[in-house]
C-alpha cells in the first residue's frame, strides 16, 4: 500500500496523517476480507453485487476506438476497481477536511488529495488545468 504523499505538505507532519494511514489499512482489510467470503454462486449474483451500473461502465470501455469486444467480466472487475477508487479517495479528502477544520468534503480537498499523493500524479494535470465553477481562474497547484 502506498499512503506516500508530499512531505512538503504540513498534513503529512500533523496526527491526522497517521489516522488517515489507520483508515485505509482498515479500508485495504475489510475489502479484502469481504472479497474472500464472497458467496457469489453464479456470474449473474456477482453482477448484481457492485453498486455502479456495469452498462454505462462497458459504454465508457466502449468509448475507445481500439475497443471492439469487451469479455463480461471485465465491467464488473472495473466496477469493483472504480468503487475502491472512490473510497480511497474520499477517506483521504476527508482527512484533508478534518485537517483544515471542516465538516464537509469541497472540491479543494479532493484537488489537495490529487496534488499531494504520489499515486494521483496521473490526474493532478486534469484536476490543475480544470476552471473553478464560478467560472475563475484554474486551480494552482499546493507547494
Amino acid at each position: 500500500m502506498n499512503f506516500n504523499m508530499s512531505m512538503a505538505h504540513p498534513l503529512a507532519q500533523s496526527p491526522h496523517f497517521v489516522e488517515m494511514v489507520e483508515k485505509l489499512k482498515e479500508l485495504w482489510r475489510t475489502q479484502q476480507a469481504e472479497m474472500e467470503i464472497l458467496d457469489i454462486g453464479s456470474k449473474q449474483d456477482f453482477k448484481h453485487h457492485n453498486d455502479l451500473p456495469l452498462a454505462r461502465i462497458k459504454r465508457i470501455m466502449k468509448s475507445d476506438e481500439d475497443v471492439r469486444m469487451i469479455s463480461a467480466e471485465a465491467p464488473i472487475l472495473f466496477a469493483k476497481a472504480c468503487e475502491l477508487f472512490i473510497l480511497e479517495l474520499t477517506i483521504r479528502a476527508w482527512t484533508f477536511s478534518e485537517f483544515n477544520k471542516r465538516n464537509g468534503l469541497e472540491k479543494e480537498d479532493v484537488c489537495q488529495v490529487l496534488q499531494s499523493t504520489d499515486i494521483f500524479d496521473f490526474l493532478a494535470e486534469v484536476i490543475i488545468n480544470q476552471p473553478d465553477r464560478g467560472g475563475g481562474p484554474p486551480l494552482q497547484p499546493v507547494p
